[in-house]
C-alpha cells in the first residue's frame, strides 16, 4: 500500500462550522455549554496536535491506572456538561 503525504488540519479553521451541530446536541441532552466557541479552545488543539516531526512517547500505564483515569475524565465530562441539578457534587 502505498502512502500519502500528511494532509494539514487547522482544527480552528476546520471546527467553527460545527458550532450549529454542537448546538442541537447541547439542546437534545440539555447541555450547560451550548457555544461550542466557548467550549473548546481550537487554537490550543491547533499547538497541540500541530507538529512538524514524529513524537514518539511512552503512554503504558497498568490497565488499572487507565481505566481509573478514563473514569475521572468521564465524571469531569459529564459534571462539566450536563445541568448540575443532574449531578449532586
Amino acid at each position: 500500500m502505498e502512502t500519502a503525504p500528511p494532509v494539514p488540519l487547522t482544527l480552528s479553521r476546520h471546527m467553527p462550522d460545527k458550532a450549529a451541530l454542537w448546538l442541537k446536541i447541547a439542546e437534545r441532552h440539555n447541555l450547560i455549554q451550548p457555544d461550542l466557541a466557548r467550549l473548546v479552545g481550537w487554537g490550543f488543539g491547533d499547538f497541540i496536535f500541530h507538529t512538524e516531526t514524529d513524537i514518539i512517547s511512552d503512554t503504558n500505564k497498568s490497565p488499572t491506572d487507565q481505566n481509573h483515569l478514563r473514569a475521572q475524565i468521564v465524571t469531569i465530562t459529564i459534571r462539566t456538561l450536563t445541568p448540575s441539578t443532574a449531578h449532586p457534587r
